[in-house]
Formats: structure tokens, C-alpha cells, sequence
């Protein structure tokens, strides 16, 4: 899920990533044996379902439709900013 919500952001998501979401949400959701699995599934699926036209115009525009708004500018990272992603990062253990 990580996976395709970071290709969404980098603009080169599709529009059936969204469907893609939900559905792999129906695989967690009621079949993990961790609550982990269930709590991950929940808000992806929420957004979605609250949030399904800014997902679209995101993938459509490959930004969200409030980056052009002088007052939203505040709310987003700076250009080039990379957040922390411990799975992109290897430790080598001595």
C-alpha cells in the first residue's frame, strides 16, 4: 500500500491504483490474524471513501488540487523534501 500511495504522490500513480487500494484493503481487512493488518486497512480505505475526487485529481494532475492556493502552501513540505521512510534505509548489524 505504501508502495503505490508513494508512486500517487510522485505523480506517476494510475487511476486504477485507487481500486487497487481498496482492494487490497478487502484482503487485510477481516483476514489477518494481527490486529495490525485490520488497523492498516481502515484509514486507507476511509480516505478513500471521503476522499475519492482529491485521490482522482491528484493521479489526473499528479498534484493535489490545493497546491496552487497561496494559503495551502503552508501545509505542504518544501520542494525536493524526502520523508523519513525506514525501509528505504539498511543497517548493518557489527
Amino acid at each position: 500500500m505504501v508502495q503505490i500511495l508513494e508512486r500517487i504522490l510522485q505523480g506517476k500513480g494510475r487511476m486504477e491504483d485507487i481500486d487497487l487500494l481498496l482492494e487490497i484493503c478487502d484482503q487485510i481487512d477481516g483476514r489477518s490474524f494481527c490486529a495490525l493488518g485490520d488497523a492498516a486497512a481502515w484509514p486507507i480505505r476511509a480516505f478513500i471513501k471521503n476522499y475519492r475526487g482529491e485521490f482522482e485529481y491528484f493521479v489526473r494532475h499528479g498534484r493535489s488540487m490545493y497546491a496552487d492556493n497561496p494559503e495551502s502552501q503552508k501545509m505542504f513540505p518544501p520542494l525536493g523534501y524526502q520523508r523519513y521512510n525506514p525501509m528505504r534505509y539498511t543497517y548493518t548489524y557489527p
